[in-house]
């Protein structure tokens, strides 16, 4: 939401006379049968009836407001990560509640035990910003935070799994010319998008 709206908004102030029905849902959509033209979707989409376009990398990292870290103190090891509250999504979190942290070609496993758990990325990043817990967020949703300073990084050389985005068309369907016009539109404009990034 926080940048495909400003996407939408600058492509209807280009072309006034196209309306856009702009849905925002955490689920997997059936664009055939539930009439979409496209989809964005997280990690690569499965089925032989899709047509689809590679956006990148969307970066995860790891943040907390500077009152949690002053509370905290010095977060300087994975194991001292491990034993902070944390906010996160089910999809940062894999199924034995572990974190996985990259370093380069080192992995690092770090058990975890979330005290919130939410599929609300406003969510996610109010609970970071009210100074209780710490997380892993998508770069792209703090990178404001990041540069005012009501978030910083917690142990900046790590970083956890990044998630592949893609934008995704029913391939029974002839592409219109406003959804096309879109698409060259909003493709430049995504991967520009801080925290993107187009190869990992």
């Amino acid at each position: 939401m926080k940048h495909l709206h400003p996407i939408v908004a600058a492509f209807q102030a280009e072309h006034p006379r196209v309306t856009v029905d702009l849905v925002l849902e955490d689920r997997v959509i059936d664009l055939v049968h539930e009439d979409y033209d496209l989809a964005l979707r997280y990690g690569r989409p499965e089925g032989q009836d899709l047509v689809v376009r590679r956006l990148g990398w969307v970066r995860r990292i790891l943040v907390a407001a500077p009152a949690y870290l002053a509370r905290a103190g010095g977060i300087e090891t994975p194991e001292q990560f491990a034993a902070c509250h944390l906010v996160t999504t089910r999809a940062a979190v894999d199924a034995r509640s572990a974190l996985i942290l990259h370093r380069g070609r080192e992995t690092v496993t770090v058990p975890v035990q979330p005290v919130l758990r939410t599929n609300s990325a406003e969510v996610l990043v109010a609970t970071l910003l009210a100074g209780r817990v710490i997380g892993p967020v998508q770069h792209l949703l703090v990178a404001d935070h990041l540069e005012t300073g009501r978030l910083v990084r917690v142990l900046p050389d790590y970083e956890v799994r990044s998630t592949e985005a893609y934008l995704v068309y029913p391939s029974v369907r002839h592409m219109r010319p406003a959804v096309r016009a879109f698409t060259d539109f909003a493709v430049p404009r995504i991967r520009a998008v801080e925290g993107m990034q187009s190869n990992v």
